[in-house]
């Protein structure tokens, strides 16, 4: 039930992100042939009339401004459609019949989330394509360099592994933080989805003003988790410092104690606001 879910969710998300996408790609395409072909200068030399050679460059302008937009807007449709998906799917006259299927609530908001997880990857991707089509291939180069960046580092670690030059106690540590970092970000990404739903569901319990709850509720929770943040990290760094252990700590270990601290923070507070989303949602939920 869980992957039908996500699939219905897939198809509406998409829906609603396909104009964008191309509507990015298409412009991007547009300036692309316009730079590559002068097709502006050429006109405007051809056409040497003042109202003409004014209209042309308006159109060139029109066109970079509405492919800036276009990027920028790629990022706020995602976030907007989330956040639109989640309120109306569950909060508003929907909610009642998806309430109503044999799933828990958990898996009701997990297929959002992941949803939502999934079109942030493919909008950075089509981003990346955008950025390509007008650089001329120069970025999609950078992204294939990208790819065969892990095999570099393969070949590079292998031969410092034969010449001595690293040691395999090294190498864990470095597998080790490639993973925690991996951790970190994904865990990052979800608590910033849940915190939009946390936030909406709290905002649903009052009466009134749900939307303008809502938003104050989102405000409350980001002033919290800094306020939480700022306690957890000077807090374990005066633990650190107290107990003298920044003086005989080997440097490796140093930096494994900040990024577990930080991963074990970022999982209680992804934890933390799946659990309140969760909870108002399934408690006190009121769909008037």
């Amino acid at each position: 039930m869980l992957f039908k879910l996500i699939k219905y969710e897939w198809k509406a998300m998409m829906r609603s992100l396909m104009p964008i996408y191309g509507a990015a790609l298409l412009l991007s395409v547009i300036n692309s042939i316009a730079a590559g072909t002068d097709v502006f200068v050429r006109m405007r030399n051809l056409l040497s009339f003042g109202f003409v050679d004014m209209i042309l460059s308006l159109i060139q302008v029109c066109l970079a401004i509405f492919y800036a937009i276009a990027i920028i807007g790629i990022f706020i449709m995602t976030t907007v459609v989330s956040v639109q998906r989640f309120y109306k799917g569950l909060l508003k006259d929907e909610g009642y019949l998806m309430f109503t299927l044999p799933v828990k609530v958990w898996q009701l908001t997990l297929s959002k989330a992941l949803v939502t997880f999934f079109a942030e990857v493919i909008s950075i991707i089509v981003i990346i394509m955008a950025i390509d089509l007008m650089s001329a291939g120069d970025s999609l180069r950078g992204v294939l360099g990208l790819l065969e960046l892990p095999s570099m580092i393969i070949m590079e670690i292998n031969e410092a592994l034969q010449k001595g030059n690293i040691s395999v106690s090294d190498l864990i540590n470095i597998i080790i933080f490639i993973v925690e970092f991996l951790l970190m970000a994904l865990a990052s990404s979800f608590a910033g989805i849940y915190q939009f739903y946390a936030a909406m569901a709290l905002g649903q319990i009052s009466r009134v003003q749900k939307v303008g709850f809502s938003i104050l509720w989102y405000l409350v929770i980001s002033v919290a988790l800094t306020v939480i943040f700022y306690v957890f990290a000077f807090s374990g760094a005066g633990f650190i410092n107290a107990m003298g252990m920044d003086m005989d700590m080997h440097p490796l270990v140093m930096l494994h104690i900040i990024f577990g601290g930080m991963l074990g923070y970022m999982v209680l507070m992804l934890g933390a606001l799946v659990f309140i989303t969760n909870f108002a949602l399934s408690r006190r939920l009121n769909l008037e």
